[in-house]
């Protein structure tokens, strides 16, 4: 075995500053250029994120783009002894330019196999690319369940929808709201018309925005979805340029948080009746349609060439993304309409478009596998019921996921891959050796080191802690190590790092 007294180590034991995409000189020493179905612990060192599960398609057209997408998770099924998801999707058809809304309804007493269409809307007078559909739920005072949307098409259907509930025999409304019915057991109804870009429920309201350059804020009687009295509404930032209502988040005790195209936030206080209006900050805007979820920090949402950012005001912001390169959150119309994308928070963990996932706790992010690349991904919803994520991948022939944050079930292989390593004194640098100290779960897993083009792999004989060390002889005037861990089989968890030893030397002088 070569000595290595003369190598200067660096050792890699804190990986929480997570993934950077902004440049591999604009991070630190212990940033990584890639962490693919990987997180750091809070505590140190890296292991396999959590595993998804596929989500199946059947049913939806080959030749649509997820626009929506939505999950209504603890619904009690018919036969009352257990608890199910009702789910949706919408879609956009480029066969015949239509958004339609797909329903996978688990709480039949028979499970669905394939998605079944609810409602196909008319298509625009032109060939036309939708905005974002933004889901909610409304009960009304008969303890009926609603499932409503918006759709802003520039079609004659534009306008906010609701899917309406019929009950089983003997369980009506007043019973209980979460046991419907079996085949034909709901209607679909327009409850308000025009360009709608945005819904939420407070104070036994649904409130609405209607408008394109200028959107009006409508809002129903009190726990009465029939009744949208026409002196019920609110113009918002009439005056301003760009002030078009892209979310609205509804919060204790009154308030409600209005985002707009590129105009300021307003903040509405009180009563929806005889509110307060207060105009707020532009430093932020939320740009795009997208619903905005609450997380432990604040608001999160999506502001285009800038990233994920948190508000409690919409006067401070704090920005999440700053290590991820800005030209990430553009319009992409890979994801079949305008928007930027859904953030979505469920437990610790904050996931954003394009596979990102921030985690509270180390305060970094890692990247989902299945959720990146060719079908990137934009739209997801969080089921806080069954701490679940529903996610969908972008283009056609998309694919659905189901990312459980309580799920003991890991990847089998990750990619993480370090910062640019270049000696200090101007020379070239060059690795001798890379010492992995790591966890196997099985006796046949694998730890694969890529340096400079050149891939070192070795095969622990035993399940447990272990040291492997890579003698290699790569020069660069910048070398980054790929680590790669792989267990034996695709139901156990690829080995975890407690540390990444990287030994160099310096050698010839450039210039």
């Amino acid at each position: 075995m070569p000595g290595s007294t003369h190598l200067e180590w660096a050792d890699i034991a804190d990986f929480t500053p997570g993934y950077f995409s902004v440049g591999e000189w604009l991070m630190p020493s212990n940033g990584s250029q890639e962490m693919k179905d990987c997180r750091p612990d809070p505590g140190g060192g890296l292991r396999a994120s959590i595993k998804p599960t596929s989500f199946s398609t059947s049913g939806l057209p080959s030749t649509s783009k997820v626009v929506g997408i939505f999950s209504r998770g603890g619904i009690t099924v018919q036969a009352g002894i257990a608890d199910a998801s009702d789910r949706y999707i919408a879609v956009y058809d480029s066969a015949d330019n239509k958004v339609k809304i797909y329903r996978w309804n688990e709480t039949l007493t028979s499970a669905p196999t394939s998605w079944t269409l609810i409602k196909s809307h008319a298509a625009p007078a032109s060939t036309a690319t939708p905005n974002p559909v933004i889901f909610d739920t409304f009960v009304d005072s008969t303890f009926a369940a609603h499932v409503v949307w918006t759709l802003a098409h520039v079609s004659s259907e534009d306008g906010l929808w609701s899917l309406q509930f019929s009950y089983q025999a003997g369980q009506g409304a007043s019973a209980n709201d979460d046991i419907p019915s079996g085949a034909a057991t709901y209607s679909v109804t327009q409850r308000k018309a025009g360009f709608c870009t945005g819904v939420a429920v407070q104070d036994d309201r649904l409130i609405t925005a209607i408008g394109g350059r200028v959107s009006t804020l409508w809002w129903n009687a009190s726990q009465n979805i029939t009744s949208w009295p026409a002196a019920n509404n609110l113009p918002v930032q009439a005056s301003r340029q760009g002030s078009t209502v892209m979310g609205i988040a509804a919060f204790a005790p009154g308030d409600l948080l209005i985002g707009t195209r590129f105009s300021a936030w307003t903040m509405i206080q009180g009563a929806i009746t005889d509110p307060i209006v207060r105009t707020m900050s532009d430093a932020r805007p939320i740009t795009h349609i997208q619903k905005m979820p609450f997380t432990t920090n604040g608001l999160s949402f999506i502001s285009q060439k800038v990233g994920v950012c948190l508000t409690g005001n919409g006067e401070q912001f704090t920005d999440l993304s700053k290590q991820i390169d800005p030209s990430t959150w553009v319009n992409n119309s890979n994801c079949g309409d305008v928007g930027a994308g859904d953030t979505v928070y469920v437990g610790d963990w904050l996931f954003a478009a394009h596979g990102l996932i921030y985690d509270d706790r180390t305060q970094g992010w890692h990247r989902s596998s299945v959720l990146t690349g060719s079908k990137d991904h934009f739209h997801s919803w969080a089921d806080l019921s069954y701490r679940q994520v529903f996610a969908a991948t972008g283009g056609t022939s998309f694919s659905l996921y189901v990312f459980d944050v309580s799920s003991t079930s890991r990847w089998n292989t990750y990619t993480w891959k370090s910062a640019s390593f270049h000696h200090p004194t101007g020379r070239q640098i060059r690795i001798r050796e890379i010492q992995v100290f790591c966890k196997t779960y099985d006796s046949s897993s694998t730890v694969a080191v890529t340096v400079n083009g050149s891939t070192f792999t070795q095969s622990p004989s035993s399940a447990g802690r272990q040291q492997l060390d890579f003698y290699l002889d790569e020069v660069g005037e910048v070398l980054d190590v790929q680590v790669v861990p792989t267990s034996g089989s695709s139901g156990v968890e690829a080995p975890s790092i407690e540390v990444v030893r990287v030994g160099t030397r310096s050698q010839h002088q450039l210039r």
